[in-house]
């Protein structure tokens, strides 16, 4: 929400690759913003999936400290408080995110419990990437223990719709993933998907591990857009 065009940029994907569905992540620091576009797009394309995904990384005290800004936590909370009226709309869902972590892992579950009763359709637990299997393998057992509870907590319409029945699923294939070989879910990235960086370069895989390989160009230079970049 950065940007004022934001309600622009997203008509645009729309019209022109026709998406069903459209997800937004966002810190919650905009709330005017938010509150002021989301709704013209719900109302605007009514045949596309909206889901408002904020992310929280702790209790008050965490959350800021992660954050680095005095004020992010209740940043979250006023901008559930003004979107969750929109929840009424059937093309529109409100959930947090919360990544798992060896340093997060004991104060998730309270976090849970307290969210429980928060205004959302689903609070996402996400497990950390990027880091070694040894330390993935640690944080199995909580991540499959907090997972389930979380995906039994979401509501009603979160698990009929199409997010909430993907979400399920890639939860149950992150468990077999974890410490297998096997191939569940081929990766897709550079092909299926790409990572466009604020600096204008274009990524296949949003990894850092692998930035030094992912690169496929840029929209910065020659006046390239998305298509030109993928294309090339």
């Amino acid at each position: 929400f950065l940007r004022k065009d934001f309600v622009q940029i997203i008509d645009n994907i729309i019209l022109n690759c026709n998406v069903p569905r459209i997800s937004i992540k966002t810190n919650g620091y905009y709330t005017d913003r938010i509150k002021k576009f989301v709704p013209i797009l719900i109302d605007k394309h009514k045949n596309t999936e909206f889901t408002l995904s904020v992310s929280l990384d702790g209790p008050e005290e965490i959350h800021d400290k992660v954050r680095e800004f005095k004020g992010a936590y209740k940043k979250v909370v006023e901008t559930l408080d003004v979107m969750k009226d929109y929840r009424s709309k059937p093309n529109f869902f409100l959930r947090l995110a919360s990544v798992l972590t060896k340093d997060n892992r004991h104060i998730l579950q309270e976090l849970f419990d307290q969210t429980s009763s928060w205004p959302i359709d689903f609070h996402e637990l996400i497990l950390v990437r990027d880091i070694p299997v040894k330390e993935q393998l640690e944080l199995k057992s909580d991540y499959e223990k907090l997972s389930k509870k979380q995906h039994e907590r979401s509501s009603k319409n979160w698990r009929k719709s199409f997010n909430g029945k993907l979400f399920e699923k890639i939860y149950l294939e992150t468990i077999k993933r974890i410490d297998s070989d096997k191939v569940y879910s081929p990766c897709l990235a550079g092909g299926r998907f790409v990572e466009i960086f604020p600096d204008g370069i274009v990524r296949g895989c949003e990894v850092e591990k692998l930035w030094d390989v992912s690169k496929i160009g840029s929209v910065n230079e020659n006046n390239l857009d998305i298509v030109d970049v993928v294309k090339s």
